[in-house]
């Protein structure tokens, strides 16, 4: 396929899909179909059952224990196995599976860091019983922040020692090439974004003197040009063919002047959309892909009195004021599109860090890591339709 011939816009088969990822990072990604949605959990590929609300693993079959086996060969041989340290990745793209499983014949069991060394990209049929490997993800004993599939190609960032992050792409119809060199910086970290025919790079510079500054490229797949946007912006994702940004988004004071935009993706200029209001911070908001919601998460900023408050209810419940992490007094608020509060959510039961993906159509997945309290992670499953309920949907231990 001639990918370059496609509208810059968003194309269901071949596209990222930016709603079926994390409003904070495309690490934490799903893959969503008219039956369910698929996802990762720990080290096994789940599929979720939107109508039951029942996860299982993809895996059919009769005499696989799943993630009750012990014997590590057998454990191996489960469909939904995708191996230790994997990432919570997976993305549905051209009517097949792609996610990230350990190359388990080149392991070496006294390195503890060969499993980073050792992550495939690896396709897998929707029912989990083809399996392809596509490309190593090579990332050497770090790991990779940023991973996803867009228009024939995969791309992946490695961040170098000497403050370099390098984002790189293989093409799926040649997964056998040398991964080539797609953006380079000097910089602390990148965040991607991909829509129609461009990849957005967030790039965020090394600090000087406690002061952060960032900067948004805009990097052509048809021209092959690369743009600087502009500085001190953050992309948290699209809203009605144009870049959602945040401004004043570094080193905040004041967080009354932090404010979204629309940002015209190909004149570059901004229109004023929300502003938040003090003294509450926003960490990140996400919007479907037919427009009808967006959700705003707000928290009481550090050092508020109601952060205090908060601190001293943990220490009293916990025994730590570090348990505030695990249980942080939040909301998310639905909006219409005409920025009208639907419905505000108690999301104080979910960690400061938890991943929102906003979803496509009627579901929303939330996935919660809870360190100091449980180390466990929990998957919640968002029913738009059910006046936005939050169900959960799975538990599984997790200590790191």
């Amino acid at each position: 396929m001639d990918y370059t011939a496609l509208p810059d816009s968003y194309n269901k088969e071949t596209d990222y899909p930016y709603l079926s990822c994390s409003t904070t990072s495309n690490m934490f990604s799903v893959a969503q179909t008219e039956q369910g949605i698929y996802f990762v959990g720990g080290d096994f590929l789940y599929f979720l059952d939107t109508q039951t609300k029942k996860a299982v693993i993809v895996c059919d079959r009769p005499d696989c224990r799943h993630d009750q086996e012990t014997d590590p060969e057998l454990l191996a041989q489960c469909n939904g196995y995708l191996g230790s340290d994997v990432l919570p990745f997976v993305q549905l793209y051209e009517d097949a599976l792609y996610t990230i499983t350990i190359d388990m014949e080149e392991m070496d069991p006294m390195n503890p860091l060969s499993s980073f060394e050792r992550r495939v990209l690896t396709k897998i049929s929707k029912d989990g019983v083809n399996r392809e490997q596509i490309c190593p993800i090579r990332v050497g004993s770090s790991s990779t922040e940023n991973l996803l599939i867009h228009r024939g190609y995969v791309y992946y960032d490695v961040y170098k020692a000497d403050s370099k992050v390098e984002l790189y792409r293989v093409p799926l119809d040649k997964s056998d090439t040398e991964p080539e060199l797609f953006f380079s910086k000097i910089g602390y970290s990148i965040d991607v974004f991909a829509y129609g025919s461009h990849v957005y790079v967030g790039l965020l510079l090394p600090p000087e003197d406690d002061v952060f500054c960032g900067e948004l490229y805009d990097c052509s797949l048809v021209t092959g040009e690369t743009v600087l946007i502009g500085e001190d912006i953050v992309v948290d994702g699209f809203w009605k063919d144009q870049l959602l940004i945040r401004s004043n988004a570094y080193n905040i004071v004041d967080y009354s002047k932090v404010s979204y935009q629309l940002l015209n993706r190909k004149t570059y200029e901004c229109t004023p959309f929300l502003s938040l209001s003090a003294p509450q911070k926003d960490f990140g908001i996400g919007s479907d892909l037919d427009e009808q919601y967006f959700y705003e998460r707000t928290i009481p900023l550090y050092g508020t009195q109601a952060y205090e408050q908060a601190q001293q209810q943990a220490q009293e419940k916990y025994g730590t004021p570090e348990a505030l992490n695990d249980y942080y007094p939040s909301t998310l608020t639905v909006r219409d599109q005409d920025q009208n509060a639907l419905q505000t959510i108690d999301t104080s039961f979910l960690s400061n860090g938890f991943a929102f993906v906003p979803g496509f159509g009627e579901y929303g997945l939330i996935w919660d890591l809870k360190r100091a309290t449980e180390q466990a992670c929990f998957i919640y499953l968002l029913d738009k339709n059910n006046a936005f309920s939050i169900t959960p949907v799975l538990t599984y231990a997790c200590e790191w």
